[in-house]
């Protein structure tokens, strides 16, 4: 059975996470690797804000710090990089894999929100459906939203469990 402590020491976690961010997204990253470059949560930041013990309203500031700062890259890129895209994917499910993204879109008609294959399956959310209300985030303009829903299934389990949870997708979609 889990403790029912709460996270020791959230506001220093918290302000180390916002400091780390702001450095590494302080300028639009230069080096693309074959066109692309990801931030994963710094601070260990999937493992204390993914914790049941921690609050929502750490969550929502943690993920509006994420929003500005990819709105920030946004305005950082170069004119160079007009055919690149900066996005924030936010998995709140499985937050190691939340991240922001930059990659090359070159010759692309924007983002597939449908991917299905054997182990998954990524369906749209209802166009109802608003991230912002829900959170109480505030999304900068020029930003997109779009939400899906992911099922993943393990074809090696005897049962037909189905994993996985609802992915938002924030920046330069189309």
């Amino acid at each position: 059975m889990g403790s029912k402590k709460k996270i020791r020491g959230l506001k220093r976690r918290i302000r180390q996470f916002t400091e780390e961010l702001n450095e590494l997204t302080r300028d639009f990253p230069e080096d693309l690797s074959n066109g692309y470059w990801e931030l994963h949560l710094p601070n260990l930041g999937s493992e204390w804000i993914s914790s049941t013990k921690t609050p929502f309203n750490v969550r929502k500031k943690c993920l509006q710090f994420l929003i500005n700062r990819t709105k920030h890259l946004i305005e950082k890129k170069p004119a160079h990089y007009k055919d690149t895209r900066v996005m924030l994917m936010i998995d709140s499910h499985y937050w190691w894999s939340t991240k922001i993204e930059i990659f090359s879109a070159k010759n692309d008609e924007g983002l597939s929100f449908y991917r299905e294959d054997d182990y998954t399956r990524w369906i749209a959310l209802d166009e109802n459906r608003n991230l912002s209300k829900e959170w109480g985030l505030t999304i900068p303009d020029g930003l997109e939203v779009k939400g899906i829903k992911e099922e993943i299934k393990d074809l090696e389990l005897v049962d037909d469990d189905i994993f996985g949870g609802e992915i938002w997708f924030i920046g330069e979609l189309n």
